[in-house]
C-alpha cells in the first residue's frame, strides 16, 4: 500500500511530500532559489526536523531534496538515508 501526503504539517513547518510505502518513509523537499546550492532542500529538512514526526515508525526513510534555480531552470538532487 502505497500513502502520500503532500503539504504535510510537521514541527518545522510543511515538508513538500510524504511517501510512505513498503516500510519506507519518503520525504521530499522541493526549492526554488536564486543560487543553486546543492544540498538546500536536504538541509531544510535536516535543520527544521521534518523526519521527527516518523522517527517512532521505525520504518527507513530516505530524505530526497531537489532544487531548481530560478533564472535557468536547471536543477540539482540529494538524497541522504536515515538512520544513516
Amino acid at each position: 500500500m502505497i500513502s502520500s501526503t503532500i503539504l504535510e504539517r510537521v514541527s518545522g513547518g510543511r515538508l513538500d511530500m510524504a511517501v510512505r510505502t513498503g516500510g519506507r518513509v519518503y520525504l521530499l523537499e522541493f526549492k526554488v532559489v536564486e543560487r543553486l546550492c546543492p544540498g538546500t532542500a536536504l538541509a531544510q529538512l535536516e535543520e527544521r526536523g521534518y523526519a521527527d514526526k516518523y522517527r517512532h515508525l521505525g520504518s527507513r526513510c530516505i530524505w530526497w531534496g531537489r532544487s531548481a534555480a530560478r533564472r535557468t531552470g536547471t536543477w540539482r538532487g540529494s538524497r541522504r538515508n536515515w538512520p544513516e
